[in-house]
């Protein structure tokens, strides 16, 4: 393989679309992305995948203007595949329900009827609890904000948030026991007692 110096030049013939400078850089790339993602993590169709992506938008922003330093072309297509490999590694986010969401019925309305007694049960003991145990299960669980704006807004580490959090569940559940009959434990929990 002939060797190619990274510079403007470079840079101008790859976004330019010349045969010979593509295929220098799909080479001399994915053999390295290839390297990086031998984790054992990905499957052979999945790292080629991610690289495959990796280009595509490598090249889409080295189109528009996106890198500062052609020198640091190679830090950059590292970069891209990073950030690719991040947003498959992170969980797919649920969009929230409603508020005006109501289940689906079923045929069994005196479920249904405990269901909403047992919700309504919960929002009470939730509203009865000291104002950050409230404020924390609120902003995590019902508005689902970044934790990153968690801890801002309570002043507290990304790990500590973790311990509130846990003790804020088990606060809640040993009020919500306490204060409500038997009849609006979960079935699960009925069968442990």
């Amino acid at each position: 393989m002939e060797f190619y110096p990274f510079d403007a030049e470079y840079v101008r013939r790859l976004c330019a679309g010349e045969a010979e400078v593509q295929e220098h850089f799909s080479i001399y790339f994915a053999e390295r992305l290839r390297m990086k993602l031998r984790s054992g993590r990905y499957s052979r169709d999945e790292t080629n995948d991610i690289i495959q992506d990796t280009f595509l938008r490598a090249l889409d922003k080295l189109r528009s203007g996106e890198l500062r330093k052609p020198g640091s072309l190679g830090a950059f297509v590292f970069g891209i595949c990073k950030n690719i490999c991040l947003e498959r590694s992170r969980p797919k986010k649920l969009e929230p329900l409603p508020h005006d969401y109501s289940p689906p019925s079923t045929d069994n309305p005196e479920r249904d009827t405990l269901e909403a007694e047992r919700a309504r049960a919960l929002r009470r003991t939730i509203s009865e609890m000291p104002p950050k145990e409230r404020g924390l299960l609120i902003a995590y669980f019902f508005d689902e904000r970044s934790k990153p704006d968690i801890c801002k807004e309570f002043g507290v580490t990304k790990d500590y948030l973790r311990v509130c959090l846990c003790r804020a569940k088990k606060s809640l559940k040993r009020r919500f026991l306490e204060k409500f009959d038997e009849k609006y434990k979960p079935n699960d929990e009925k069968k442990d007692h």
